[in-house]
């Protein structure tokens, strides 16, 4: 009896546990396209009413933060209108994380190169969102993006 119990289990749990991880990365993905069209309605309905938001620039050394409300995001993105040309996030680098019934966190890392005053530069950006779920859906509670320039040879 007990082992047929081990094997329902591993039969029909870990593969939802799968599904959910797959969900929880596809979720993740859908939330990051959004941001990154620059879309202010797309993104909206994204954003749960308190989301604490940030993006921290890294040059040199030195770094400086810029914390922003919901509505500030949305503004400036209107103000932009323009899609963002940063890469999107493959799901092989995304990781989730406290993952629990009512939320979890993704993490993930994009690389690009950019050219600032004529130099070369590579662009490493680290992206956190962490959701929870509202009713059906899951909403972003915190977004912080950490970028970092690296002088190119």
């Amino acid at each position: 009896m007990k082992v047929l119990s081990v094997l329902l289990f591993a039969t029909l749990v870990l593969p939802l546990q799968s599904i959910a991880q797959d969900n929880r990365v596809a979720t993740y993905q859908e939330y990051e396209r959004a941001y990154l069209s620059n879309d202010a309605k797309a993104v909206a309905r994204w954003l749960a009413p308190s989301a604490e938001l940030s993006e921290t620039l890294h040059v040199a050394g030195k770094s400086d933060t810029r914390h922003m409300s919901r509505e500030q995001l949305l503004e400036s993105m209107r103000q932009v209108g323009a899609e963002s040309q940063d890469p999107l996030s493959s799901s092989s680098q995304v990781t989730i994380s406290d993952a629990t019934p009512t939320g979890f966190c993704a993490s993930a890392t994009a690389y690009d190169q950019t050219v600032v005053a004529g130099r070369k530069y590579q662009q490493r950006e680290e992206r956190n969102a962490c959701f929870v779920l509202a009713g059906a859906s899951y909403q972003v509670k915190s977004h912080s993006i950490d970028i970092f320039y690296t002088p190119l040879k």
